[in-house]
Protein backbone atom coordinates (compact mmCIF):
# COMPACT_ATOMS: atom_id res chain seq x y z
CA UNK A 1 0.00 0.00 0.00
CA UNK A 2 1.49 3.08 -0.87
CA UNK A 3 0.47 6.68 0.23
CA UNK A 4 0.17 8.82 -2.76
CA UNK A 5 -1.26 11.95 -0.62
CA UNK A 6 -2.18 12.23 3.24
CA UNK A 7 -6.05 11.30 1.89
CA UNK A 8 -4.99 8.79 -1.19
CA UNK A 9 -3.60 5.70 -1.28
CA UNK A 10 -2.91 2.96 -4.22
CA UNK A 11 -2.69 -0.35 -3.40
CA UNK A 12 -3.12 -4.24 -4.77
CA UNK A 13 -5.83 -6.77 -4.72
CA UNK A 14 -4.43 -8.39 -1.96
CA UNK A 15 -4.51 -5.10 -0.09
CA UNK A 16 -8.22 -4.95 -0.40
CA UNK A 17 -8.90 -7.88 1.42
CA UNK A 18 -7.57 -6.53 4.66
CA UNK A 19 -10.72 -4.47 6.12
CA UNK A 20 -8.90 -3.77 9.34
CA UNK A 21 -6.15 -2.29 8.48
CA UNK A 22 -7.55 0.33 6.17
CA UNK A 23 -10.39 1.21 8.75
CA UNK A 24 -6.84 1.96 11.30
CA UNK A 25 -5.78 4.51 7.76
CA UNK A 26 -9.16 5.92 8.10
CA UNK A 27 -10.00 5.00 4.65
CA UNK A 28 -13.69 5.25 3.45
CA UNK A 29 -14.05 5.19 0.07
CA UNK A 30 -12.48 2.38 -2.51
CA UNK A 31 -12.27 3.21 -6.18
CA UNK A 32 -11.67 -0.94 -6.76
CA UNK A 33 -10.66 -0.62 -11.13
CA UNK A 34 -9.77 -4.10 -11.29
CA UNK A 35 -11.94 -6.28 -13.49
CA UNK A 36 -11.44 -9.33 -11.36
CA UNK A 37 -11.48 -7.82 -8.14
CA UNK A 38 -15.05 -7.61 -5.95
CA UNK A 39 -15.62 -5.04 -3.07
CA UNK A 40 -14.85 -7.31 -0.46
CA UNK A 41 -16.40 -4.56 2.17
CA UNK A 42 -19.60 -3.24 0.86
CA UNK A 43 -21.08 -2.70 4.28
CA UNK A 44 -17.99 -0.97 5.77
CA UNK A 45 -16.80 1.47 2.27
CA UNK A 46 -18.29 3.05 -0.39
CA UNK A 47 -16.80 1.97 -3.53
CA UNK A 48 -16.81 2.56 -7.08
CA UNK A 49 -16.07 0.05 -8.98
CA UNK A 50 -14.57 0.40 -12.59
CA UNK A 51 -14.07 -2.98 -14.19
CA UNK A 52 -10.92 -2.12 -16.38
CA UNK A 53 -8.30 -4.69 -17.72
CA UNK A 54 -4.25 -4.47 -17.31
CA UNK A 55 -4.18 -4.12 -21.07
CA UNK A 56 -2.31 -1.47 -23.39
CA UNK A 57 -5.07 -1.66 -25.38
CA UNK A 58 -7.76 -0.50 -22.98
CA UNK A 59 -9.12 2.71 -23.20
CA UNK A 60 -9.27 4.88 -19.81
CA UNK A 61 -9.79 8.33 -20.75
CA UNK A 62 -13.67 7.42 -20.74
CA UNK A 63 -13.59 6.79 -17.33
CA UNK A 64 -11.38 9.78 -15.44
CA UNK A 65 -14.05 11.98 -15.08
CA UNK A 66 -16.10 9.62 -12.92
CA UNK A 67 -12.77 8.50 -10.60
CA UNK A 68 -11.47 11.88 -10.22
CA UNK A 69 -15.55 12.77 -8.99
CA UNK A 70 -15.36 9.92 -7.01
CA UNK A 71 -11.53 10.30 -5.52
CA UNK A 72 -13.15 14.09 -4.74
CA UNK A 73 -15.83 13.02 -2.67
Amino acid sequence: LFEILPFLYLGEEKTSRKREMLGSLGITHILNVAAHCTNHFPDHFTYLKISLYDDMRQDLLEYFHSGIMFIGT
